[in-house]
């Protein structure tokens, strides 16, 4: 019953967040047999059991910071500081690489930053907006995960349970070595990069750029947002040391938790630490260092500070969805840039596919579809009966249909 009306209130009313928030406490007032504070008591006990509190609150502060770092046009500083030191598409593309191996506290604020960042000088260089995205989100997840200092080592760390006779950011150090797709992925970025070879759905992307199409799809995301060079407030300063300061801060938050002011030695305390509270800890030290920073600088006012409040919620809540790549401000758009499993007759992925008589656009889910093929794949025989594979006007497999006998 409360899926089903989780289900129909979403339909109704468009708000899906409530639904399913009316979805579970329906589910609590079950379990109940209507009690209402007992209801209450097990939906609040449920969702702290299982939610990390912690790691959500840390997101959010980190949002906060992202923007009170573009507020105060810190990131348009740096970026026009390494549009002029950078002289080469080749050294754009590492440099956006390092800079994304650098911020290692969190994959989204990864994101968030160097999407924001190192857009311009891409753009200077005709790098797609796909190639962007794809050295941003393969280099964000991949260096937080074998980071100790991240929210990933938080998250693992938490999912230890208690009683296990290991300590979880002991076990996580430990499994570094061992995380091979992280490794293998970064070795791979830097291949690319260093060598410049592209293939598939990319170097058409690439192929594209050069001749002054960034984008390949239909959709121009922020394509007429262009920086009028007004607000000059900020400096490079703005932006590097909110970062220096929130990945001292985190380290100083996680020893702090280990003991390490209690007498533990820096390796035990390390160990030792509770990662969750204290990346927490960190990121409100970097976040109220920030606020201080900006305003004896005179670069932001009280107002633009509180304004900034809802906004690093909004851009988190952005980034919470998984199969996710980063657009130009690191925002999310990987339905852009990642190939859909449609096969190159069917369209160019990301785009809308026109079908029947009346054009209206075939919307259908990627999910649909495989993220990749095996060798032996049969596409005409998975996929002949899908209406993106058959003539509109003859009903016959494309592959077998010569448009020009409908002219």
């Amino acid at each position: 019953m409360p899926p089903i009306i989780a289900i129909l209130l979403a339909l109704f009313t468009k708000e899906v967040y409530l639904s399913l928030f009316a979805g579970c406490a329906l589910g609590a007032l079950l379990v109940a047999e209507f009690h209402p504070w007992v209801a209450f008591d097990t939906l609040f006990n449920t969702m702290i059991n299982s939610v990390d509190f912690s790691i959500l609150m840390f997101m959010i502060l980190l949002g906060m910071v992202v923007m009170l770092m573009q507020e105060s046009g810190g990131t348009r500083a740096y970026g026009e500081w390494a549009a002029k030191k950078l002289k080469s598409k080749r050294a754009t593309l590492v440099a956006t690489s390092l800079l994304g191996a650098l911020i290692f506290v969190d994959d989204y604020f990864n994101c968030l930053t160097v999407g924001s960042v190192m857009r311009p000088v891409t753009d200077k260089y005709k790098v797609s907006r796909a190639k962007l995205a794809y050295l941003i989100d393969a280099t964000a997840a991949p260096v937080c995960i074998i980071a100790p200092v991240s929210s990933w080592a938080a998250a693992v760390t938490s999912s230890v349970p208690e009683g296990s006779g290991i300590n979880g950011f002991t076990m996580f150090l430990r499994t570094i070595p061992y995380n091979y797709y992280a490794l293998l992925t970064l070795v791979m970025i830097f291949f690319l990069v260093l060598t410049g070879a592209d293939y598939g759905p990319m170097k058409l992307n690439e192929d594209n750029a050069l001749n002054g199409d960034l984008f390949t799809t239909e959709d121009r995301p922020y394509g007429d947002d262009v920086d009028d060079g007004t607000d000059t407030r900020g400096h490079v300063i703005d932006l590097i040391l909110p970062v220096v300061v929130l990945i001292a801060a985190c380290i100083f938050g996680l020893i702090y938790t280990g003991g390490f002011f209690s007498g533990v030695d820096f390796i035990t305390a390390f160990s030792d630490c509770n990662a969750s509270a204290g990346l927490v800890m960190g990121s409100s030290i970097a976040l109220l260092f920030t606020f201080v920073f900006y305003r004896v600088r005179e670069v932001m006012t009280f107002q633009d500070f509180a304004a900034c409040i809802p906004e690093g919620f909004k851009a988190i809540r952005m980034l919470a969805a998984e199969g996710i790549a980063f657009d130009e401000e690191g925002r999310v758009l990987m339905e852009e840039f990642q190939w859909d499993g449609r096969p190159e007759s069917a369209g160019a992925p990301g785009n809308a596919h026109v079908t029947g008589d009346s054009g209206a656009a075939d919307t259908a889910d990627a999910t649909d579809y495989p993220t990749a093929p095996p060798p032996d794949f049969d596409w005409e025989a998975e996929l002949a009966e899908h209406p993106l594979h058959h003539c509109e006007t003859c009903a016959a497999p494309r592959p077998d249909c010569k448009k020009e006998r409908h002219a």
